[in-house]
């Protein structure tokens, strides 16, 4: 939860990520609680489905050219959270069953690093 960026734009649901930061431990649990539920239930509420776009001027640019914005998508917050404990559930298994030799995508690794050693390996036979 503390990972979540804060400062940003509220959901359709009106709730940030300070708001959820300060709730109690009830209100905590009860969360955590909601969302296993839509684990093991394989099913999320549908407000939570919903996502509103809105475009965003960039700084500095003409309002008038459709490419002088750029879209953010609005999120109810506890769909993000959702969202982030799945995957790190599933990172975890992810990365218990990848050989070490796999480095695409993975934190802390880069196919740069692996194609390094596939030079150096070449060199060395």
């Amino acid at each position: 939860m503390m990972l979540m960026k804060t400062g940003k734009a509220a959901g359709l649901d009106g709730i940030t990520t300070e708001m959820i930061q300060h709730f109690g431990s009830k209100t905590m649990s009860w969360v955590l609680n909601l969302i296993n539920n839509c684990v093991g239930t394989y099913s999320i509420p549908n407000g939570w489905r919903k996502t509103k776009v809105v475009a965003l001027l960039k700084p500095g640019k003409d309002p008038k050219v459709p490419k002088s914005y750029r879209p953010i998508s609005l999120q109810c917050i506890l769909y993000k959270l959702y969202e982030r404990m799945i995957m790190a559930r599933m990172s975890l298994t992810v990365e218990k069953n990848l050989t070490p030799d796999q480095a695409g995508f993975r934190p802390g690794r880069s196919t740069c690093r692996q194609l390094l050693n596939l030079t150096q390996y070449r060199r060395w036979i």
